[in-house]
């Protein structure tokens, strides 16, 4: 589609009815010159052509047109808030064994887990869903519920059980990704303590391969978690982030942080993080100048 910056200056197309008049009168007078003469005279159909073509370049440019087109644009994340309108489901699989109770995360590691959680929940988008996994020896999924729902939800488990299947749940969350055919972030929080059910490490890669952002955040200072969960997010082609008593008072802004940065990439890996936009191309003054001024210099050039 064409559109003019200038659309007044269309009004100068009215101009095109000189050289129409100019050449009605040429033709009279062309008629009794080749009776006078009796040879051949320049066709002066030509020289109308150019006038007219010439007339118009100019007013052309002087209307400034330029090409409109919709694009898709890639949104970059400074600005994601522009896809809130999309749907992302968030998968928050929550270690509630008996290790979780330990203190070294005040007030205890499994309340700091909880209240991470639920952070990074509040920090969804409206129109966001979210899947709550928590696990010791089992593993028990709640139903897809609305984000910030679910941030309330988390709130109220309760950590005490015996084993930590740290495996056995990333194995679900990647079931209910590959169920849900939704663009989905998963967030593993967790002490790291593995001690039951399928090697973590084996599950790993299957978040790479599903395009699936996974964050894991270990909370405490357990230390195989430190030597485990490094590596799960390495497999997973994720990120890893640490929570212990000294970035506590910074918890609630890493949780936004990692709730947007896992909502944005969920987005980019199905090719969403896009809109649809109009591009306004200018057609360049020259382009229609340097014709136009061509056409006047041959016309000149062999005289009115």
């Amino acid at each position: 589609m064409i559109t003019f910056g200038r659309p007044e200056a269309l009004s100068l197309l009215l101009l095109l009815a000189v050289p129409l008049a100019l050449y009605k009168r040429a033709s009279a007078r062309r008629t009794v010159a080749l009776k006078a003469l009796g040879g051949r005279l320049p066709r002066l159909e030509w020289r109308l052509l150019g006038w007219t073509a010439a007339l118009l370049l100019l007013v052309l440019a002087a209307a400034e047109p330029a090409v409109v087109r919709r694009v898709s644009l890639e949104v970059p994340f400074e600005q994601a808030h522009l896809l809130n309108a999309t749907s992302v489901l968030h998968i928050v699989v929550l270690d509630v064994s008996r290790s979780m109770l330990e203190a070294d995360v005040p007030p205890s590691r499994c309340e700091a887990a909880k209240a991470f959680a639920a952070e990074y929940l509040r920090s969804a988008s409206p129109a966001d869903l979210a899947l709550l996994v928590n696990f010791s020896q089992t593993v028990e999924l709640s139903p897809v519920m609305p984000a910030r729902e679910a941030a309330r939800a988390v709130l109220g488990f309760a950590c005490g059980g015996r084993y930590s299947a740290v495996g056995d749940a990333l194995s679900a969350a990647l079931s209910a990704v590959r169920a849900s055919g939704m663009p989905a972030s998963v967030l593993l929080v967790t002490d790291g303590g593995w001690n039951y059910g399928s090697n973590p490490l084996d599950v790993a890669p299957g978040f790479r391969e599903l395009k699936t952002p996974l964050a894991v955040v270990r909370v405490g200072g357990d230390p195989r978690g430190a030597a485990l969960l490094p590596r799960v997010a390495e497999e997973a082609g994720g990120r890893y982030y640490e929570l212990d008593a000294a970035s506590a008072s910074i918890a609630a802004e890493l949780a936004r942080a990692v709730g947007e940065e896992g909502r944005y990439a969920a987005l980019s890996a199905k090719g969403l993080a896009r809109v649809e936009a109009v591009e306004r191309v200018p057609v360049p003054a020259e382009a229609l100048l340097l014709p136009a001024l061509a056409a006047l210099v041959a016309l000149l050039r062999d005289g009115l």
